[in-house]
């Protein structure tokens, strides 16, 4: 019975979602702009991130991507612009930032 209970909870926590893996979680987040290695945003006000993961943003006036040791796209109402390659500057008009991903 005991077995029967067990089995049956751990199916209605994955059912729900609510069952933790055993896989690494990621979570892009702000960071300090002190490392290269990070995601540039570059505007009068610049920020910086670092970590796997989409999150939304509203930033004004940014002009480039630095993206450092990562790849991914930032969205603004007028498109996206991808990063597809590390180490590199991705320069464009200056825009509202909505989005960020890194992959």
């Amino acid at each position: 019975m005991k077995k029967t209970l067990a089995a049956g909870a751990v199916a209605a926590l994955s059912a729900t979602g609510m069952l933790v893996s055993g896989s690494d979680a990621f979570a892009i987040n702000r960071v300090t702009c002190n490392e290269n290695g990070y995601t540039w945003l570059n505007s009068t006000d610049t920020t910086c991130w670092a970590n796997r993961g989409t999150i939304g943003v509203t930033l004004y006036g940014v002009y480039s991507v630095s993206s450092g040791n990562n790849t991914g796209w930032v969205a603004s109402p007028s498109g996206y612009v991808d990063f597809p390659q590390k180490w590199n500057i991705y320069q464009f008009s200056s825009r509202r930032i909505d989005t960020i991903h890194i992959n």
